[in-house]
C-alpha cells in the first residue's frame, strides 16, 4: 500500500496543483494534501487555509483525499516532526510514502524533507519530482509556468485573461466573486 503526500501553500491553488493532485488520485492508494502557512495571512498568503481547502475540494467532486493545514514553525525539524504526525494520523498502516515536489532544486519542502529523512522514520520514502515545466502555456508569445506568485501578481492588477489560463474554472470564479 502506498500513500502520496503533497505539501505546498497553494495560495491560491492553480492548474499545476490541480493536475498534480489528479495524478495522485489516479495512481496511489491514499492522498494527503498538506497546506502550508496555515497560520499566515499576508501579501504572500492572501487566503486562509479553510478558503484554500474549499477551492481545492470544489475541483474534485466525488474524490476522497485528506486535507490538513500545517503552520509555519521556527525550526525545520519541528516542521518535519509535524509532517510525520500528520502522515501517521491518516496513514499509520502504509508501508511506502511518496512525497511529490515540483522542482527538487527549488522546492524548499522537498529539500527540508530530504535533509531530515531519517527523522521522518518511515521505512520506504520516495521523492517524486513533477516539474512545472511539464505543464505550461503560451501567453503573449511567451512560455508561462504555473506559479502562485504569478497568480497573486495577476490578482493585484486583475489580469483576467492570464488568471483564466492559470486557474481552474471554479477557482477563477471564486476569485472573480472576491475581485481583487
Amino acid at each position: 500500500m502506498k500513500i502520496w503526500v503533497f505539501i505546498g501553500r497553494l495560495n491560491p491553488p492553480h492548474k499545476w496543483h490541480i493536475n498534480t493532485i489528479e495524478k495522485s488520485l489516479e495512481s496511489d492508494d491514499k492522498t494527503i494534501v498538506i497546506l502550508g502557512s496555515a497560520n499566515m495571512i499576508d501579501e504572500n498568503n492572501p487566503f486562509w487555509v479553510e478558503e484554500r481547502w474549499e477551492m481545492l475540494k470544489s475541483n474534485f467532486p466525488g474524490h476522497s483525499f485528506v486535507l490538513e493545514g500545517l503552520e509555519d514553525t521556527e525550526s525545520d525539524l519541528d516542521w518535519v516532526v509535524r509532517i510525520r504526525e500528520i502522515v501517521l494520523k491518516h496513514a499509520w498502516e502504509f508501508k511506502e510514502i511518496s512525497f511529490y515536489g515540483w522542482d527538487f532544486e527549488n522546492d524548499s519542502a522537498i529539500k527540508v524533507l530530504k535533509q531530515f529523512e531519517k527523522e521522518l522514520g518511515f521505512k520506504s520514502i520516495n521523492f517524486v519530482e513533477y516539474s512545472r515545466k511539464t505543464l505550461c502555456f503560451i501567453h503573449n508569445w511567451e512560455t508561462c509556468y504555473y506559479s502562485s506568485t504569478l497568480v497573486r501578481d495577476c490578482m493585484k492588477r486583475w489580469d483576467k485573461e492570464l488568471l483564466e489560463k492559470l486557474l481552474s474554472k471554479d477557482v477563477f470564479k471564486r476569485l472573480k466573486n472576491i475581485h481583487f
